[in-house]
């Protein structure tokens, strides 16, 4: 399991719907984004599955 937490927003991303500060668990590792199940951040988005660009956030966990 990889836990990562956004430290911004890119307005250049349509997909960038997060905001600084939300947790995510990732679900799936691409090349520019990951595919990642919100955690904390948003009552309305939460267990929801958005894709997060990996310049906007860092690793908080990462475990096999």
């Amino acid at each position: 399991m990889k836990l990562i937490r956004a430290t911004k927003t890119n307005k250049e991303y349509q997909f960038s719907i997060y905001k600084k500060g939300w947790v995510f668990e990732v679900i799936n590792d691409f090349e520019e984004y990951y595919t990642a199940k919100v955690l904390h951040g948003s009552q309305d988005m939460h267990d929801s599955v958005i894709a997060v660009h990996k310049k906007d956030c860092k690793i908080l966990k990462k475990t096999i």
